[in-house]
């Protein structure tokens, strides 16, 4: 393995505007779902043994088009009631996608902003552990104010606040995501 931790960031996205102009831009090109795939299979040798490709939180043609490139999904949960019909309309796309990447498989769910204090975050978790069992990873990653600092400086937070308690939960859960990794490809 190159680099455990390594983030390497292709540029950074501008305004919003500039996201939705480029969806239509793409949204306009022939085969558009495989764009992304095409491009990083054309890659002459992979620099990194995984990549991670992160969408915007929607369900648009950028997230499509990133599903029709992975083999694992991560689902992001904020620790709320909300997120519980978004990974329901998550899991659908999920399904309609498989047919054309039938290697997609969700390798699991991330409980995300999780507030210990607040009993709401307990419940969601109860409940998501007690729905999709061992797919809920068990590393969450808690609400904290340098987390939420973070974007606006334009870092992720193991870089804007390296021992925050998040930035520590986003390092132990890489390891979590490498054995659930290979374990799948030991048991292919």
């Amino acid at each position: 393995m190159r680099s455990r931790y390594h983030v390497n960031r292709l540029g950074r996205a501008g305004p919003a505007t500039g996201l939705a102009a480029a969806e239509l831009e793409l949204a306009a090109r022939p085969g558009r779902e495989a764009r992304l795939r095409l491009a990083l299979a054309d890659l002459p040798t992979p620099p990194y043994d995984y990549v991670l490709i992160d969408t915007p939180p929607s369900l648009g043609l950028f997230t499509q088009s990133a599903l029709m490139a992975s083999r694992w999904v991560i689902a992001p949960a904020e620790a709320s009631y909300y997120s519980l019909n978004a990974l329901r309309q998550l899991r659908e796309l999920v399904d309609l996608i498989t047919p054309f990447n039938e290697r997609l498989e969700v390798l699991g769910v991330l409980l995300t902003r999780v507030d210990r204090r607040a009993n709401f975050s307990a419940d969601v978790e109860t409940l998501l552990r007690q729905t999709l069992g061992n797919l809920v990873f068990t590393e969450t990653i808690p609400a904290n104010i340098r987390a939420a600092e973070a974007p606006a400086a334009g870092q992720p937070v193991t870089i804007y606040a390296p021992d925050s308690s998040s930035a520590q939960a986003y390092r132990r859960l890489v390891d979590e995501v490498i054995y659930r990794i290979e374990a799948t490809n030991e048991q292919a």
